[in-house]
């Protein structure tokens, strides 16, 4: 993964473990898109967040505190959460509280 330069698409995958993710977190490529995700756990957020450019997780249709704390630390490009529409308070300040991560419009005010 850390070999790859430019855009990388792994939208079939419909999940993954602390394993696979702490393998992605390895990438260093322009953009990675993992929009198959429906949803994530803590573990896996703490690897993701290591990428250095995007980060597409817009398949991801709800989240809770534990990952929006972990989604907060994101220090790539942008992270892409462009489908969620069950945030709740708590966690939202989290996600709005690192610029680079995108929400649904309802969530930027």
């Amino acid at each position: 993964m850390a070999k790859i330069k430019g855009i990388l698409y792994l939208n079939v995958l419909t999940s993954i473990d602390k394993d696979v993710a702490q393998e992605l977190g390895k990438f260093k490529g322009e953009s990675l898109h993992l929009n198959g995700l429906r949803s994530i756990d803590k573990e896996v957020v703490q690897e993701l967040v290591k990428i250095k450019g995007s980060l597409s997780l817009d398949g991801v249709i709800s989240i809770d505190k534990d990952v929006a704390q972990e989604l907060a630390n994101f220090k790539g490009d942008t992270l892409f959460l462009m489908h969620l529409n069950a945030v709740p308070d708590d966690a939202l300040g989290y996600l709005k509280s690192n610029p680079n991560i995108l929400l649904p419009e309802k969530y930027r005010n």
